[in-house]
């Protein structure tokens, strides 16, 4: 396996116990097993700030208790983006698993 980096719907999902598609499921299990990172954007905790300020969204906590808490109990780690990587991911054409519906 090798590190990876989720998308916000995909930490927000696993932040509210809800499912993601099965062989993102998989892909985190293994990374655990294997003791690989799965990391979330510090762009996964702006996105949903901007929905709470907009009254788009609601949560139980703060946004950067909520975020922080999710980090935690998923065991994922803030990745550091610097603007290369933005860049980079930007271009990319293949939608990561974790963003396919679940079945």
């Amino acid at each position: 396996m090798s590190e990876f980096l989720l998308d916000t719907c995909s930490v927000t999902r696993l932040a509210n116990g809800d499912p993601i598609h099965p062989k993102a499921t998989e892909r985190l299990n293994a990374n655990y097993r294997e003791r690989e990172s799965a990391y979330a954007s510090p762009l996964s905790a702006w996105e949903p700030g901007m929905l709470v300020s907009r009254s788009r969204l609601r949560l139980e906590r703060p946004v950067l208790r909520w975020f922080e808490g999710s980090l935690g109990k998923e065991k994922i780690t803030l990745a550091a983006l610097s603007v290369p990587m933005l860049v980079e991911s930007s271009l990319c054409r293949e939608p990561h698993p974790a963003t396919l519906p679940t079945g």
